[in-house]
């Protein structure tokens, strides 16, 4: 069996700027970040781990630009650090149109032995974290008076 073609962008993202948040890496977030690019955005990626989102930004910008790669240590368990990362966007690339709430967390032990701080802290990335940057992205859009996504 033949794989599928990669299909390459087509500038549907061209003069849009976005906002990934766990993008560091191979998983979910990294693999957006990549397609946004190849789609002409210019993005702005967050992650937690700082070390493995310092060295995913760098190579993205390598890949497609300095100017179209901001990168910044967010917790979205952190009201500050989720605006900082919209702030950033704005910053870099003149505005903020799109936000892919990408941060989770899986249960880090059986569900049969977790205890209920653990639970917690899923809910608290995974739920209020995306609570707090959808949040945050509407009232920035919303003041920008252009939408967003």
């Amino acid at each position: 069996m033949t794989p599928p073609r990669y299909v390459p962008g087509h500038q549907l993202l061209a003069g849009r700027s976005a906002v990934i948040t766990a993008a560091a890496g191979a998983g979910i977030g990294g693999a957006t970040a990549r397609r946004f690019l190849e789609e002409g955005a210019r993005i702005v990626v967050g992650d937690s781990h700082t070390r493995r989102l310092t060295e995913s930004a760098a190579a993205l910008a390598g890949e497609f630009g300095a100017d179209r790669v901001a990168a910044l240590p967010c917790d979205v368990t952190d009201e500050d650090q989720v605006g900082a990362l919209l702030a950033l966007a704005e910053e870099r690339h003149g505005r903020l149109d799109i936000v892919v709430n990408n941060a989770g967390l899986g249960g880090t032990a059986d569900l049969a032995d977790m205890t209920d701080a653990q639970w917690s802290t899923v809910l608290d990335v995974t739920l209020n974290g995306t609570f707090r940057c959808t949040r945050a992205a509407l009232r920035r859009m919303r003041s920008a008076g252009r939408g967003g996504v």
